[in-house]
Parts: C-alpha cells; structure tokens; sequence
C-alpha cells in the first residue's frame, strides 16, 4: 500500500513522528470522514499518535491534562473539561487550527524542541496544514495553502522566504 505519508506518534522514537507499527491504540486522522479526527479504521492514509505519553495526544483517560474528541460536536476536537491545557478546534473556520478563547494555552508545533509540541517563538520550523498534501501535516514548502499556528497570529504565507 502507500504508506510514504502515513506516520504515527511513537514514543519510542523519543516524541518523533514515525511510521505506524501498531495504531490499535491510537486516534487517528481519517480522509474517510472528511478529514475528520476519527478511531482508526485504515491506517494507510492516517496520521497516529501514542497513547502512551500522558499529555499528548491519545485516548481520553485523564481530561485535566490531555486532548479529548468530543463526539458531540460532529466529531471536531473541542475544549476540553478543563482547557487549561489542551487545544482547542474551532468548526467556525472550515476544519482549521484556530487559537483558544484563551491565547496563553494555545501551542504550535516546532521542530526545534524534537518534533514536540512547544510555544511558537519562530515560525520558521514549524508544520503547517497544507491543502496541498491531502489534508495532512507535513513540512511547508509553499505556504500560499498553508495555515501555520502561532501563538501571535495565523500565518498565511505567500512565500517560504516570507518566514
């Protein structure tokens, strides 16, 4: 199958992306259900992450520190019960990443604390949503499709060298 852009969160790769062994345990992202967050059915087109680092994206046993998908809202990732530490997805915008209610919690994805997520203090390496890959993230080569997350702002480049 074609698996060059399917990988999954594995902790055994200290907080690296790497490919999927074993997605039993992991929510995934489905391009079956109109790029929706979903259990995962077909870990050929998915994006995975391991349950097994408490805080990260995984199952929800412990909504205080973790993410939680909310089936009650058209199965979009929402707060959760308590959202002073996880993200927020907003339905108002088309399926995008958008900022919390509250800034102060809002993380964006940096590759310079190990493939971890971490606050946006330079845009520069981050992962961007890219309309152009398929709905997944994926390194951004031309932004001109690309929402970036920051702390600060939403991106829409025009350029890499915008950065």
């Amino acid at each position: 199958f074609d698996s060059h852009h399917c990988w999954c969160y594995s902790c055994t790769r200290a907080g690296l992306w790497s490919r999927c062994f074993d997605c039993r345990h992991c929510w995934c992202y489905s391009c079956t259900r109109a790029g929706l967050w979903s259990r995962c059915f077909d870990c050929r087109h998915c994006w995975c992450y391991s349950c097994t680092r408490a805080g990260l994206w995984s199952r929800c046993f412990d909504s205080r520190h973790c993410w939680c998908y909310s089936c009650t809202r058209a199965g979009l990732w929402s707060r959760c019960f308590d959202c002073r530490h996880c993200w927020c997805y907003s339905c108002t915008r088309a399926g995008l990443w958008s900022r919390c209610f509250d800034s102060r919690h809002c993380w964006c994805y940096s590759c310079t604390r190990a493939g971890l997520w971490s606050r946006c203090f330079d845009c520069h390496p981050c992962w961007c949503y890219s309309c152009t890959h398929a709905g997944l993230w994926s390194r951004c080569f031309d932004c001109r499709h690309c929402w970036c997350y920051s702390c600060t702002r939403f991106c829409t480049f025009q350029s890499s060298e915008s950065y």
